[in-house]
């Protein structure tokens, strides 16, 4: 299949945003809906769809996917970008923390025999 991205009328982005497993699952339940208010609100794209969609090693993942109306590809990367601040935004005024890759640590000593 051939693209013609001269054709294009909108670009569609999609992201993964991992979320800490220490949130709540009240606050994971919120997510979806304060990522589509976000994408709304922005004006210049068009919220398709937001889903927890996996389970990582360090992360509760949420795919999120809207279109920007505007085949220029600096457009679209200005508006993902007033999106991801206000995610950035948003996320800390409500509590949510993004994972950070992690890994735990096991100390085990040795037996202390014929002591």
């Amino acid at each position: 299949m051939i693209a013609n991205y001269g054709d294009m009328q909108e670009r569609r982005l999609i992201h993964r945003l991992g979320i800490s497993y220490d949130t709540d699952a009240e606050r994971l339940g919120c997510i979806p809906r304060m990522l589509e208010e976000i994408v709304s609100r922005c004006g210049e794209a068009r919220f398709d769809r937001c889903h927890f969609v996996d389970f990582r090693p360090c992360s509760l993942d949420f795919e999120l996917v809207y279109y920007v109306a505007s085949s220029e590809y600096a457009m679209a990367l200005d508006v993902q970008q007033r999106i991801n601040l206000e995610i950035v935004r948003r996320f800390d005024r409500e509590g949510i923390d993004f994972a950070l890759p992690s890994r735990g640590l096991q100390l085990i000593q040795p037996s202390q025999a014929g002591a």
